[in-house]
């Protein structure tokens, strides 16, 4: 299986994080050069961005950047003819078992599928439960249009990423909101590993980060020279808020739903 590890070239610790724990998982992956937003002029970003777009809020730097890595990677799926591909982003961590599972779901991919190994949900959001992949983990749909984020990790058919790649530019939303994406039938088919074999790495991202938040920007700076305390407390905090959103926003329902969001 075609793998495919998105790092930007100047987050060379991540690149070295990610290399060593793909080396001992024994998964090959191939790296694949992230768009640097922040790098961008005012008029490259507008560029790329559909006006009038409609978005809550005008896109950050770190999203348009986001987005562009990931369009490009799908792009690269469809150029090639790769019949399906893993892509991850460099902060991920994976379980041990990973890879036994990965092989597992591939027995069962279909055209059309997109697989998701992490979700965040920002609001309590109702699963059904599926079919058993192995005795621990298992597949789960969301019930209605609920809101369900995350591009970390996800397994992709060459059909779903030419849907994607032939409707989703210019950009008008983010990279990572499968509800839209089902809801305008880019997707056939799409569906979450649970509980998630892959986790955030305590590294920071900057990609939601609103233009001038100084808060934010402290906050980076904090977390990139690992100032003692605080650099524990904020990542501590994302880890708790992770761990609210798996256990508690996320609630699983064995009864299948007259009419599922798919």
């Amino acid at each position: 299986m075609e793998v495919f590890v998105i790092n930007l070239k100047r987050s060379s610790n991540r690149r070295q994080r990610i290399q060593r724990m793909m080396k001992k998982l024994k998964i090959n992956f191939t790296f694949f050069e992230a768009f640097d937003g922040h790098s961008f002029s005012e008029d490259e970003l507008k560029k790329h961005v559909k006006p009038n777009h409609g978005y809550l809020r005008e896109f950050t730097p770190g999203e348009v950047g986001c987005f562009l890595s990931h369009y490009s990677v799908l792009k690269k799926i469809v150029d090639k003819q790769i019949p399906y591909a893993l892509v991850l982003e460099d902060d991920v961590e994976l379980s041990p078992r990973f890879p036994t599972l990965l092989n597992q779901v591939e027995t069962e991919i279909k055209q059309g599928d997109v697989i998701c190994f992490y979700v965040s949900v920002p609001e309590p959001c109702r699963f059904y439960k599926e079919d058993q992949i192995d005795k621990d983990y298992f597949y789960i749909r969301p019930f209605q249009e609920e809101l369900v984020v995350g591009a970390a990790a996800y397994l992709v058919t060459n059909d779903a990423a030419q849907k994607l790649v032939q409707n989703i530019v210019p950009m008008d939303n983010v990279i990572d909101d499968w509800r839209a994406w089902i809801r305008k039938k880019f997707i056939k088919d799409f569906k979450i590993v649970f509980p998630h074999p892959v986790d955030l790495s305590d590294v920071y991202s900057d990609i939601n980060e609103p233009f001038g938040d100084l808060k934010l920007r402290l906050k980076k700076i904090i977390l990139h020279y690992e100032v003692p305390f605080l650099s524990t407390y904020i990542l501590n905090r994302r880890k708790r808020k992770r761990f609210e959103d798996r256990f508690n926003k996320i609630i699983i329902n064995d009864e299948k739903p007259d009419k599922l969001f798919l």
